[in-house]
């Protein structure tokens, strides 16, 4: 928060007091005169006396309060003149003691606006990107959901009969693998030939 922002602040405050102040005020007066014009119809009351002597001190400090605030809140506004002369001031100086080939203040401020513009324009991009995203999304959701249960079951079933076809053309190669191998004969093999003694 700088020098501003608290002088805000500061005369927010103020002027919500010096209201608030004046509303009491006017309240009290009413009250008063009510009171005045009940003691003129009784004058021996103490009772009267004493409620009207104890508004007009209320009433007195009250308008007191006010007249402080009031006087805070010119104060503030001082200050805030102050503030901008001495703003002014630092400007010129910055301007006639600066580095003339620096980057003027308010070339900086337009710059990061620029920058401030290309980055709404990046996320916009990348937000319409994922509203076509979603939209599609929507869009796929919505054609499943409006397909009819015939619809519905003629694609079970067609998927079925993919699912049966690769099944076939599996045992199918499975059964020719087999077939191709050499038959094997379930005869035991013969003895081996003895050899012949000679005399």
């Amino acid at each position: 928060m700088d020098d501003y922002d608290t002088l805000a602040q500061a005369k927010a405050t103020l002027k919500k007091a010096a209201a608030s102040q004046m509303a009491r005020i006017e309240r009290l007066q009413g009250e008063l005169m009510e009171l005045e014009a009940k003691h003129s119809q009784d004058l021996a009351n103490p009772m009267i006396s004493e409620a009207i002597a104890l508004k007009q001190a209320l009433l007195a400090e009250l308008e007191m309060d006010l007249d402080e605030s009031m006087q805070q809140l010119r104060e503030v506004d001082g200050l805030k003149d102050d503030l901008q002369r001495a703003g002014l001031k630092r400007q010129v100086n910055e301007l006639t003691s600066a580095d003339p080939f620096s980057a003027d203040p308010v070339d900086r401020a337009l710059e990061n606006v620029r920058e401030h513009i290309q980055e709404l324009d990046a996320r916009a991009e990348v937000m319409a990107e994922l509203a076509g995203e979603a939209r599609s999304a929507e869009e796929l959701r919505r054609k499943l959901a409006s397909m009819t249960a015939q619809e519905r079951d003629a694609a079970a079933r067609a998927q079925l009969e993919e699912l049966k076809a690769a099944r076939r053309a599996l045992k199918e190669a499975v059964e020719q693998s087999a077939a191709s191998k050499p038959a094997q004969s379930d005869d035991p093999p013969p003895p081996p030939t003895k050899p012949k003694r000679t005399m």
